[in-house]
């Protein structure tokens, strides 16, 4: 071995991506921490993904090559990402989580098991080649005897080609169940109206990215010194992940599966619709969400139905909730009062209490994530 080794480099990408790998543990211990399957699928995927950025930041760092022995470590987890992302939507966009869902991470495994018997247990002259190879390939090799061992780095080499291969499935998958999810709740694939749907649009978008980062970078890098530019753009990701949390008024609270189960509901399908349609009637004939006291209870009451029985089909007929449902009806009422020219002196106060908010404030906040500019705006863009 030699006797000294290159020093530590620190650069802005070093401490950019610590962050990002800092804040990916934070938010992976909070999925993982929740009930919900598909909270800690999402956890999971997290917690790979930070794991995974470390690799390389130990690697652009130059820090590997005191802890030589760590060397490819991180290489299974390649596989266990995509299919964890695609779970952890497919599970919170109301798919079941089935009984074999172990096998989308059988790859992972058998990964796994060949870097047990073929990579880790090389020894650390070994790995020092390896790691000079990804990352100094100006550095001069060991003189080592290779002889019988070429079946040790038999997967190694197709894994970039393995992992984007199967990356692409997998968010072609999380994509094709996003799409599904906007047509079941009769929405364009660009509406901010649904909180479950907007957040899983982000998190797929965001995953197209990486993937189309990943697939350039390796494209035009034939070793690993190119990876801190991916490493870079999972710790922005990680930043807005954690900036979507912070801007909410309960830590994801918005993002949380729901919590009741429907097992043992005794609400039949032909019960949903009625209560379904009844529902549109009422809230586009009498408009009872205009009231300023209005209610998930005052809304039950007013369809003689229990509370239970009217999220439950909230939540599997329409896709939304009771909050989002009322914020969709009374911005189109405000628009409709805003657009109107006998409305015109009305001032946004005005507008804000005849369509049942207390305050501008919470009137601002709903019209934007409806509509993505301020009531004044919306108005000001109709002169």
């Amino acid at each position: 071995m030699p006797n000294s080794f290159p020093p530590f480099y620190a650069d802005f990408f070093v401490f950019f991506i610590l962050l990002g790998i800092v804040q990916g543990l934070f938010l992976s211990y909070f999925f993982l921490r929740q009930k919900e399957t598909a909270n800690r699928y999402f956890g999971l995927a997290l917690l790979i993904l930070s794991i995974l950025v470390f690799d390389v930041w130990l690697g652009y760092s130059n820090l590997m090559f005191q802890v030589l022995w760590l060397v490819d470590f991180s290489e299974p987890g390649n596989f266990i990402f995509a299919p964890a992302l695609f779970l952890a939507l497919q599970t919170y966009l109301g798919g079941k989580s089935g009984r074999y869902n172990w096998l989308h991470f059988a790859p992972a495994g058998i990964y796994f098991l060949y870097s047990c018997f073929g990579l880790y247990s090389l020894p650390i002259p070994y790995k020092y080649n390896s790691n000079i190879d990804a990352w100094h390939p100006e550095l001069t090799e060991l003189t080592l005897d290779y002889t019988g061992m070429s079946w040790r780095f038999m997967l190694q080499e197709w894994l970039d080609e393995a992992m984007l291969i199967q990356g692409a499935v997998y968010v072609g998958l999380s994509a094709w169940v996003l799409v599904k999810a906007f047509r079941k709740a009769q929405l364009s694939f660009w509406a901010t109206s649904n909180t479950r749907l907007s957040w899983s649009r982000g998190i797929v978008l965001i995953s197209v990215v990486i993937l189309v980062v990943l697939f350039l970078t390796k494209l035009y890098n034939d070793d690993d010194r190119g990876d801190h530019i991916i490493a870079s753009f999972i710790s922005l990701s990680m930043y807005l992940i954690m900036g979507t949390m912070l801007r909410r008024t309960a830590l994801f609270d918005q993002l949380q599966p729901e919590k009741k189960s429907y097992n043992r509901s005794s609400l039949q399908d032909n019960d949903k619709m009625d209560i379904a349609q009844r529902l549109r009637m009422l809230m586009e004939e009498q408009k009872a969400y205009l009231q300023p006291g209005f209610s998930l209870q005052s809304l039950a009451k007013l369809l003689k139905v229990q509370p239970h029985h009217l999220t439950q089909t909230l939540n599997e007929n329409l896709g939304t909730s009771f909050f989002e449902l009322t914020a969709q009806y009374r911005i189109a009422e405000a628009q409709a009062l805003l657009r109107h020219p006998d409305t015109r002196d009305l001032t946004i106060e005005d507008i804000a209490e005849r369509v049942g908010y207390l305050s501008k404030s919470a009137f601002n906040a709903a019209f934007k994530k409806q509509t993505g500019m301020t009531p004044t705006a919306w108005r000001n863009r109709l002169e």
